[in-house]
């Protein structure tokens, strides 16, 4: 295959993986919800994948919220969109977009080490 071809398949890869992670996953941050009668217990969201950690968040002016706290706390992380199930969109919006990034910079690199030899070749001769 010729460098030319590598590289629409390497920018059709990066393209496909990023609308699989698109449509399957999403980053959100949500106000942090505790179990019942106890304060340390965080309970993760039921499509949460990847916990990102804690963060702290303002609240909706005007809201109940800010007349009594200045900032409540929030988990990150990354989700499943909705209508997905965790599973399907670790898959299809984690796993696969990382696979088809690699494969493409492995395209490119091919490319950029080809045309380096060719370099090379000629200031030898």
């Amino acid at each position: 295959m010729s460098d030319l071809s590598h590289f629409v398949i390497g920018v059709a890869l990066i393209i496909c993986s990023l609308f699989l992670a698109g449509t399957y996953v999403e980053y959100r941050v949500e106000p942090i919800s505790f179990a019942e009668s106890t304060r340390d217990v965080v309970l993760l969201s039921e499509d949460e994948i990847i916990p990102l950690g804690l963060t702290t968040i303002a609240p909706k002016p005007n809201s109940v919220l800010a007349k009594y706290h200045g900032r409540i706390g929030a988990q990150q992380g990354i989700f499943a969109r909705s209508g997905n199930s965790k599973f399907v969109a670790a898959v299809g919006g984690l796993l696969l977009p990382t696979l088809l990034m690699l494969i493409a910079i492995y395209l490119v690199a091919r490319i950029t080490l080809s045309e380096v030899k060719k370099q090379r070749r000629a200031k030898k001769e």
